[in-house]
């Protein structure tokens, strides 16, 4: 009996002696999940650790920063997510660091693209995306994605229209945001396009105190003190996600700003854009001189487009499938590689004289209520109209603008001759911008 007495006893020790010696584990959490530095700035990592362990450290970037006893000191602008795991257990944690150059130009006059590189610099929210091949990435392609600016200065502006360049796959979707305020108070995030292959769409009516949305414009209710804009956008989670941001633009048309022709600026050139007609299409012709206009210059920088794949890819799904929707025109056109193109409003005769001196197309948006108003145009176009600007002509001392003009039933008439100064009146300065080089 005693033997069985001591038994039980030996197996009780054993099993509290085995309790007594299991390991702790360790609690390890970063104070902060992003921060944002300067290059040359210095940050010592601050964790809370259990007492009694230690973390190794693990870089996805060894390109813009160095780690050392702890000390992280920014080189090169970008961003890297550093990984702690407590030695001998699986226990981690992360943190962003994002480092920008401190110069990113935060004023804006008219219209600014921010290239991968500018975004990191202004971020002030970076989470699972990374700077990578002069484009923001996703860190974990299973999971979302969001992005915060910090608030940009522009001009006094009534209107804003947004552009991105990216690209992505099936099933993946983006929105694209902006917010507007006075530097202290901001509007809602109005959602300025959804983003997804075969599925590009607007938001319906959007609007606060601050401003309203009118398909893919920002409308300003208070010119004088909403100046400032924050950009922002979120990469909606999907499995094995591939989203890549090449830029994002902003254009503003300003207060109070109307077109002067300088036509001592004007020169005899065409650009050699191909023509293509809208008209003879069937069932849409009579609706696609956006998307027929930017088939042209996308084939003008190398490329063979159908024009009716261009329609069906930048129709509106969330506006009864309109085509003229110039943000996702503008955009799509920015998903080729080796083309960045934009929304632009125009100011200034001189900037349009010099896309056209540097070989760059222009794509006009223009109304008319007469065809009186535009000698040479088949119709009128009440509800607007899309034509490529590809040079100036001078004959018999006045100047014509040459246009590809869509509005046609054979490609061999696109190509026609409008008096610059009907053109330039019925112009509503928004454009479409399409380049084989930076913006």
């Amino acid at each position: 009996m005693k033997k069985k007495h001591l038994l039980i006893m030996i197996i009780l020790f054993s099993i509290a002696l085995a309790a007594c010696s299991k390991k702790e584990e360790p609690k390890f959490t970063f104070n902060d999940k992003s921060i944002t530095l300067e290059i040359g700035d210095e940050f010592r990592l601050e964790y809370e650790l259990t007492k009694g362990f230690k973390v190794e450290f693990d870089l996805d970037n060894n390109d813009v920063i160095t780690l050392e006893d702890g000390v992280v000191k920014a080189l090169n602008s970008g961003s890297v997510t550093i990984t702690g795991t407590v030695e001998g257990y699986d226990v981690q944690d992360t943190i962003e660091i994002i480092i920008s150059e401190g110069e990113t130009e935060l004023y804006v006059s008219g219209t600014k693209t921010f290239y991968a590189e500018d975004l990191v610099n202004i971020a002030t929210k970076m989470d699972n995306l990374e700077f990578k091949d002069n484009k923001l990435v996703l860190v974990n392609k299973d999971i979302s994605a969001t992005y915060e600016s910090t608030p940009i200065e522009f001009n006094e502006f009534e209107e804003l229209v947004l552009t991105w360049n990216a690209t992505t796959n099936d099933g993946t979707a983006t929105t694209f945001r902006l917010a507007i305020g006075d530097g202290n108070n901001f509007s809602i995030d109005f959602i300025m396009g959804y983003y997804q292959n075969n599925n590009l769409r607007s938001i319906g009516s959007q609007s606060d105190n601050f401003a309203s949305v009118s398909i893919d414009t920002l409308i300003n209710k208070d010119t004088t003190n909403n100046k400032y804009v924050i950009i922002k956008f979120v990469v909606i989670a999907s499995e094995n996600n591939v989203t890549e941001i090449k830029n994002i633009s902003v254009t503003s048309k300003q207060v109070n700003t109307s077109i002067v022709i300088d036509y001592s600026l004007l020169f005899d050139k065409t650009i050699a854009v191909p023509p293509k007609q809208q008209l003879a299409i069937p069932a849409i012709g009579n609706l696609i001189c956006s998307p027929t206009s930017l088939s042209m210059v996308i084939d003008y920088y190398g490329y063979e487009t159908d024009v009716v794949t261009v329609a069906n890819a930048v129709s509106d799904k969330g506006a009864r499938g309109i085509f003229g929707n110039w943000t996702l025109n503008a955009s799509y056109a920015g998903s080729f590689d080796n083309i960045t193109s934009r929304v632009e409003y125009i100011n200034e005769f001189s900037q349009l004289v010099d896309y056209i001196k540097n070989d760059i197309p222009v794509i006009l948006s223009i109304r008319t209520t007469s065809k009186e108003q535009l000698e040479g145009t088949i119709m009128a176009y009440a509800s607007g109209h899309l034509l490529v600007l590809s040079g100036f002509k001078e004959r018999d001392g006045k100047w014509y603008a040459v246009v590809n003009d869509p509005a046609e039933h054979v490609d061999e008439n696109v190509i026609r001759e409008y008096p610059i100064e009907q053109l330039m009146n019925v112009w509503r300065n928004y454009t479409y911008i399409l380049s084989d080089a930076i913006l």
